[in-house]
């Protein structure tokens, strides 16, 4: 699946020469409901000096657990989302400061839940090579498309998946960290709460901001939680995720309990991906590898693993290690060192890949960059 990144601008300005040409779409980011003869709009505006191309096209939505949208331009999606949705029209030719509707019409009329597509807007001047696009050009508008109820109940679902507790330092306050997990047919927008409670404390809660969540999809929410006083012993912290836009909804909780070893200090085990190193000239399809772990923590690491993909060029994966890691006490480190063996012997650039990943988490990653040489480049190195 081919999944990157976007950034999502209001604008974005294309002239080689002090930004003469200027193409912004609006709104920015395209929520509404659909359904019947409802087609949502979008405008595009040309507010620079020169005629532009602007071609426009779909692909699938989602975002990483921290928020950061994604595209999913793989054949696949593409012919999900197009298959349901289309843009009209697909194409704008703008003079300078022209602008042109484009609207959004879902095909699939009858669907349930939510759609949510990014709209791609990839932008040219007119004659510029041909017409061509190119990739530097382009605006990202994803859409939170909702259908219009025909009387049946949609209700959005939300489950706790995880909890975690930090502490940067002893005396410091308590970073709590929930997973909301959206299982249901629509995005929703939610945060939380997280109540403590201990034996010398009583309960205390931390409130988590709300954020949006497409379906199938995660999002990482975090509270800051500071005592006046944290003294040693077991606690418990249940989390509820609550605060739904537009109505209520079905919600699972979690609960963990954690410990305090003394006072306003967390129990906490912190590996840390201390060094990676391997040459940066290899020979063979056997690479060398060396990584040091720590644990600077207070309590012994169990259960990590460190893992370990060898790419190349193109991103492809030429080879994997899963290293499980022993029980590592507090202050002390483990070194592995070993070789790791390529599935191909073709010569060219590689990129080592470290992760480090504790409690189904990356901890740390570590990458380095070596070279696989051809035979006979080694053997004149080697006289």
């Amino acid at each position: 699946m081919a999944v990157v990144v976007f950034i999502l601008h209001a604008a974005v300005f294309i002239g080689v020469t002090e930004a003469r040409l200027a193409v912004v779409i609006s709104p920015a980011r395209l929520e509404a409901v659909v359904g019947g003869r409802v087609h949502p709009e979008l405008t595009v505006l040309n507010r620079g000096e020169e005629r532009v191309l602007v071609r426009l096209s779909l692909a699938g939505g989602g975002h990483d657990l921290d928020g950061m949208p994604l595209i999913d331009e793989s054949r696949e999606a593409v012919a999900a989302i197009s298959a349901r949705v289309r843009l009209m029209p697909e194409q704008l030719l703008l003079a300078a400061g022209e602008a042109a509707k484009v609207r959004v019409v879902v095909v699939d009329e009858e669907g349930s839940g939510g759609l949510y597509p990014v709209i791609l807007a990839d932008i040219a001047p007119l004659g510029e090579a041909g017409g061509a696009v190119s990739s530097r050009t382009r605006i990202a508008v994803p859409t939170l498309l909702t259908y219009a109820s025909r009387g049946e109940k949609t209700e959005p679902e939300l489950a706790v998946a995880g909890v975690k507790l930090e502490q940067g330092r002893a005396g410091e306050p308590l970073l709590v960290t929930a997973l909301l997990h959206n299982t249901g047919k629509m995005h929703v927008r939610a945060g939380g709460r997280a109540v403590i409670s201990g034996e010398f404390l009583g309960e205390e809660t931390v409130l988590f901001p709300p954020v949006t969540i497409l379906p199938g999809a995660m999002r990482k929410v975090t509270g800051q939680w500071a005592p006046a006083a944290l003294p040693p012993g077991r606690y418990t912290v249940k989390v509820l995720p609550d605060g739904f836009r537009g109505g209520g909804m079905s919600a699972a909780g979690l609960e963990v309990s954690f410990d305090v070893l003394h006072p306003y200090e967390l129990a906490q085990a912190r590996l840390e991906l201390v060094s990676l190193q391997t040459p940066v000239l290899v020979a063979g399809q056997r690479i060398p590898v060396q990584a040091v772990v720590a644990n600077r923590g207070n309590i012994p690491a169990r259960d990590a693993v460190l893992e370990l993909l060898v790419l190349n060029s193109r991103g492809e994966e030429e080879a994997a290690y899963r290293w499980l890691m022993e029980a590592l006490p507090p202050g002390k480190g483990q070194e592995f060192a070993g070789e790791i063996e390529l599935a191909n012997r073709l010569p060219g650039e590689y990129l080592l890949v470290a992760s480090l990943w504790q409690e189904d988490e990356v901890a740390a990653i570590l990458r380095r960059e070596f070279r696989l040489a051809a035979e006979p480049l080694l053997a004149a190195l080697s006289k």
